[in-house]
């Protein structure tokens, strides 16, 4: 199955109003439905719609070569970005498999109502037929009495992920709360028990401390009815809302201390060897950091609320492209920020997120150094006197 001719917007121009990031969309075959007719109610806007400038410039690049250059060209030309709005709304009958919402339809055509996935993504991505739609089923923790909340995507395995596309939208939960009086269940899409523990922990400690929450299986298909849902606030990987980033960042900073908004740190973000892209002469990089005055973390070694703490308070901020690098949403203006990555990986996700957030971005590539892997899953070896001369160059100092 397809998703071409499958999408139904609930008429785009009235959700959405003004520039929407889901242009990027194939067109959908019931665009023009207005939401009553098929059950779909428009409550409020979460956040508006937003443009916003890529700081895409050559002082992103700490050293010059041909892959850095091409990316440098490709993501200055792309320089101005476009989010659509994030709405409230409520679904009358919804069924839910694989983070995509679907509308059952009186022929038994599964009408996609919201999906997150990326185009390039679609061909490997598993859609289901109306025999599952019929046969979804309500959870076994579902109450007729109750409002349900879904908070997922295609993302929601991943750290990064659920603090950008996921997490931003739980503000409708609080509008929801506000307004109605009325405090929903959010559905999570389960994916073991670590991604599982993080998600929980910091809607209890952004959101509320007693929100409830429960998980159904990514793989099976459940029934819902009267569910609230936010539209999406991001369109991976070039497209962020910085009303709903500033959002989560806002909230986050509350759980700093007085006494550590002052203190400043170097940090250095590892990534273990298990988890691919590994640079291959780390020893010597962590060697050369030290003596620099920076201290290695793993930040699956660390709460949330810690990792809120060491990001916000860093001067300077050094790591691999990855999930965990996304915490730099919440450092400071002030703060530099280094990316080490592969030459090769084209990952425009962490320069739309620092333009996003108005922080600093600098990049470092180098060769990988085997080729049976994709770039994003390479090995490579980070320059270390190219990235130490860099440092000096930042007013940064060798420990006597």
């Amino acid at each position: 199955m397809e998703f071409k001719g499958l999408l139904l917007s609930g008429s785009e121009d009235r959700i959405y109003g003004g520039g929407s990031c889901i242009a990027l969309e194939d067109r959908p075959n019931l665009a023009a439905v207005e939401p009553e007719a098929v059950g779909v109610t428009f409550l409020a806007e979460t956040f508006p719609a937003e443009t916003y400038r890529w700081n895409a410039d050559p002082d992103m690049l700490i050293a010059r070569n041909a892959f850095a250059d091409s990316v440098l060209q490709g993501q200055a030309a792309m320089a101005d970005r476009v989010v659509a709005a994030s709405v409230a709304l409520t679904i009358d009958h919804a069924v839910i498999a694989h983070s995509v919402i679907y509308l059952p339809s009186a022929d038994g055509a599964p009408n996609i109502l919201y999906q997150t996935y990326r185009p390039n993504d679609r061909p490997a991505t598993s859609l289901i037929g109306a025999d599952l739609v019929a046969a979804a089923e309500n959870p076994s923790f579902y109450r007729a009495d109750a409002a349900y909340m879904y908070l997922g995507s295609a993302g929601s395995f991943n750290y990064g992920h659920w603090l950008v596309d996921d997490l931003t939208r739980a503000k409708t939960w609080l509008d929801f709360v506000a307004t109605t009086g009325t405090r929903p269940v959010v559905v999570l899409p389960m994916f073991g028990a670590g991604m599982d523990a993080v998600r929980r922990k910091s809607l209890q400690t952004l959101i509320d401390p007693d929100i409830e929450v429960e998980f159904i299986d990514p793989n099976r298909a459940y029934r819902f009815h009267g569910l609230l849902y936010a539209t999406p606030t991001s369109f991976h990987p070039v497209s962020k809302s910085p009303a709903a980033l500033d959002f989560v960042i806002d909230r986050a900073r509350r759980l700093l201390p007085p006494s550590q908004l002052t203190r400043r740190d170097r940090i250095f973000v590892a990534r273990r060897s298990e988890q691919g892209r590994s640079i291959l002469n780390q020893p010597e990089l962590i060697e050369m950091l030290e003596q620099f005055g920076f201290t290695m973390i793993y930040s699956e070694d660390h709460d949330f609320v810690e990792q809120v703490q060491i990001f916000s308070n860093a001067s300077v901020i050094i790591g691999q492209m990855g999930a965990a690098m996304t915490n730099t949403m919440f450092c400071r203006s002030t703060t530099s920020i280094i990316y080490l990555a592969p030459n090769g990986w084209v990952e425009p996700f962490y320069l739309d997120l620092s333009s996003a957030c108005g922080i600093q971005y600098r990049v470092l590539y180098d060769d990988v150094m085997r080729s049976d892997k994709p770039p994003h899953l390479s090995d490579f070896q980070v320059p270390v006197d190219v990235l130490a001369s860099y440092l000096t160059t930042m007013g940064l100092r060798v420990a006597a």
